[in-house]
């Protein structure tokens, strides 16, 4: 499964581009007054580095409550 859960947060890993499209979708949708964003990299294949995970996160608030949603984006499932 590509959705796992922390908490109430639902995290959704993007691993291809139907799921690339939906966060691009989704975010833009959300209309989110600030967002997060994270990258891990690794230097053990390439001089410069690769990014291997991006972590983009934002909260927005519905009825009176707050929703969070975090997408995982998979950058080496992108470079085959």
């Amino acid at each position: 499964s590509r959705l796992a859960f922390f908490g109430a947060q639902k995290i959704v890993f993007v691993d291809s581009k139907e799921l690339l499209d939906q966060f691009v979708s989704v975010l833009t949708l959300s209309e989110p007054k600030w967002v997060g964003v994270d990258i891990e990299h690794s230097k053990a294949l390439a001089y410069h580095g690769l990014i291997c995970l991006i972590q983009v996160s934002w909260s927005i608030k519905i009825r009176d409550k707050v929703k969070f949603q975090t997408f995982l984006i998979d950058t080496l499932a992108f470079s085959k």
